[in-house]
């Protein structure tokens, strides 16, 4: 049988392709390598109870993807709020009224408050900070507040890459409306329900799913892909999207020789981000969470500081962290919460003993962000960088790649006719779930137009 796409990789990207195709009558085939779809988006069970293990938080901007799909219903959405919190300085997303109080808290008078949030609202609605180079400058562009300077750098955490490097149109995905994160949800079933119901658009629509199978490589003749090579059997397909990322799809699935010169150069600016490392966590409601609340965030005295000391090789003394507890979110009574407590690791090889040493140090200054945290932990497991990849089967960079002021990202279709990349690796920018889907519908839209 010849397929008119084969997918390789069940993660938001590949899935956002497998699932226009199939709605669209196309024979889809998705080929996975773990027992289950999500990739980084993905629910386990841990202690008895749920964990997110990467993806924890979504913009709504989603929630159009899955109503184009009929399953925005089925996605249930629980709005929440992010507390982000520097020294005694503390910061409450969405903004409302409260904001001014945040403001007021870092020591900011109405005036300077005022002046704010024009220059704010002039780079997002105006789209002003294309205009700037790099993440770094525009935040000093809007204010000259120490406090609200380093919590302003939040997307640094979550792109893994120092504010330095980073270019501006991230401030507008953190804080503006490109993918919704001013008005952030999580599904009442986990991450785990957004590639769940990708899955079943594909079945629903006669697409197919295979799991625990993984392409030994992608068959490229005449320069065009051909289809996979799978377990030593070749699988004939007009069209090849890879979702697991563009480095390992150039330079791993297939053959760097199928592609121009200057491309392959391209690539040689690509890096990840960050490792990351997390403490799941099992506390009794004791410690007093905050209604509502699902991420809290504890920022240094220097963003890009924490960022040269990880980049040499040590752990920060003033280590970002981040907690998220959904379970505060879903207004769950229960007697225990689960929470997972992630911080970046340093650059090059870093002993487990290490990275135990500054999950425990973090541990307990996770109380200083929700009193009592610490001493009502009941259970809580460690996944390390090399956990993450024995485990769950991939790498834990923030961001498979750090996007920086020296490159842009590639479009969706490579210079290989027939092959295509889906993910957060490749355009829309922004290395979220949200620039993954729409890299989905964009290899579908792609193949459908050439049709």
């Amino acid at each position: 049988m010849k397929y008119d796409a084969i997918i390789i990789g069940a993660g938001l990207g590949g899935l956002s392709a497998g699932a226009y195709l199939a709605r669209a009558g196309k024979r889809a085939l998705v080929l996975e390598k773990m027992s289950g779809p999500g990739g980084r988006c993905r629910s386990v069970e841990l202690m008895g109870h749920r964990f997110d293990i990467g993806a924890d938080y979504f913009g709504k901007k989603i929630l159009d993807i899955y109503a184009e799909l009929g399953k925005k219903k089925e996605l249930d959405p629980v709005w929440f709020r992010v507390i982000a919190k520097r020294g005694n300085s503390s910061m409450s997303i969405p903004p409302g009224l409260h904001t001014f109080r945040d403001f007021r808290g870092m020591g900011m008078n109405a005036g300077e408050i005022g002046k704010l949030g024009l220059r704010m609202g002039g780079q997002i609605m105006f789209n002003r900070y294309r205009k700037i180079s790099g993440y770094g400058e525009l935040v000093n562009r809007l204010t000259q507040n120490g406090s609200l300077r380093e919590i302003f750098s939040v997307g640094a955490f979550f792109s893994g890459n120092n504010p330095e490097n980073m270019p501006s149109h991230w401030f507008n995905l953190v804080f503006g409306r490109t993918y919704g994160y001013d008005r952030p949800f999580i599904p009442r079933a986990g991450s785990g329900r957004l590639p769940e119901l990708l899955a079943s658009v594909i079945r629903e629509n006669g697409g197919g799913i295979v799991y625990n199978a993984q392409p030994d490589r992608i068959i490229i003749r005449d320069g065009r892909a051909r289809g996979v090579l799978l377990e030593g059997r070749e699988m004939e397909a007009e069209n090849v999207i890879s979702g697991t990322g563009i480095l390992h799809t150039v330079y791993s699935l297939a053959d760097r020789k199928d592609f121009p010169p200057g491309f392959i150069d391209t690539l040689g600016y690509y890096k990840e981000g960050f490792s990351m490392a997390s403490v799941f966590t099992v506390f009794r409601r004791d410690a007093k969470i905050t209604p509502g609340a699902h991420i809290y965030a504890m920022f240094p005295a220097s963003v890009s500081g924490m960022f040269r000391t990880l980049k040499d090789g040590a752990f920060p003394e003033d280590n970002m962290f981040v907690v998220s507890v959904p379970d505060a979110a879903y207004g769950t009574r229960d007697e225990h919460l689960a929470g997972t407590i992630k911080f970046l690791v340093p650059k090059g090889a870093v002993s487990r003993e290490a990275i135990e040493a500054e999950a425990g140090r973090i541990t307990g200054r996770a109380d200083s962000l929700i009193e009592g945290f610490s001493e009502n932990v009941v259970d809580s497991r460690l996944c390390t960088p090399a956990d993450y990849a024995a485990r769950f089967g991939f790498t834990s960079s923030i961001s498979p790649v750090a996007e920086s002021v020296n490159y842009e990202k590639m479009p969706v279709a490579t210079p290989v006719r027939g092959l295509y990349c889906a993910g957060s690796t490749v355009l829309p920018v922004g290395g979220c779930t949200a620039s993954s889907i729409l890299s989905g519908r964009a290899v579908a839209r792609h193949i459908l137009k050439d049709k």
